[in-house]
């Protein structure tokens, strides 16, 4: 999964667009899912996790939401909200 994989080389990176809200507001823009990776992701949040796990199980009928098949619009709001969000400060 690309996210595990770029998340082992950048820790702190933070996914958008990439959660149970978005895929049930956008399921019926999902597309089949015919080659699912058979081993677990090593670098996801548990709630990431949990919803590659939903995934994989079939929950939404074995498919997947590729972004770009999201409104311009609702990436729009989700791209501004990522970046008005308060960023800890750390020395």
């Amino acid at each position: 999964m690309i996210l595990s994989r770029a998340r082992k080389h950048c820790p702190k990176l933070t996914a958008i667009m990439m959660d149970d809200q978005t895929i049930k507001q956008f399921i019926n823009r999902m597309v089949d899912e015919p080659d699912s990776i058979n081993h677990e992701p090593t670098h996801l949040t548990h709630d990431e996790l949990t919803l590659f796990t939903e995934l994989r199980q079939g929950i939404y009928g074995f498919k997947r939401l590729e972004q770009e098949r999201l409104p311009s619009e609702y990436i729009k709001q989700a791209i501004d909200k990522w970046l008005n969000r308060p960023i800890p400060y750390s020395l």
